[in-house]
């Protein structure tokens, strides 16, 4: 059956999360789905920064950590 490879609980289960019944399982997917957005947002996000500054996110959160009242989304004249 194509559909039980292709989700938990088909071939590729190592932590038996097929094994908790279809409405858990459902949740699971709703679940994944949800931090798969959330996480294209976040990236949305990074780009953002980039445009606005500059800088990368690593080299604006360092600048961040050094000076925290200084350097932050407020006083950063952009936003």
């Amino acid at each position: 059956d194509a559909n039980k490879r292709m989700y938990p609980g088909g071939s590729f289960d190592p932590l038996g999360y097929g094994d908790k019944g279809a409405a858990e399982l459902d949740t699971l997917k709703l679940k994944e789905i949800k931090n798969g957005r959330l996480a294209m947002f976040a990236m949305a996000g990074f780009y953002a920064q980039g445009l606005a500054t500059g800088k990368g996110p690593i080299a604006c959160w360092s600048e961040h950590i050094a000076d925290p009242f200084h350097v932050n989304i407020a006083t950063n004249g952009i936003s």
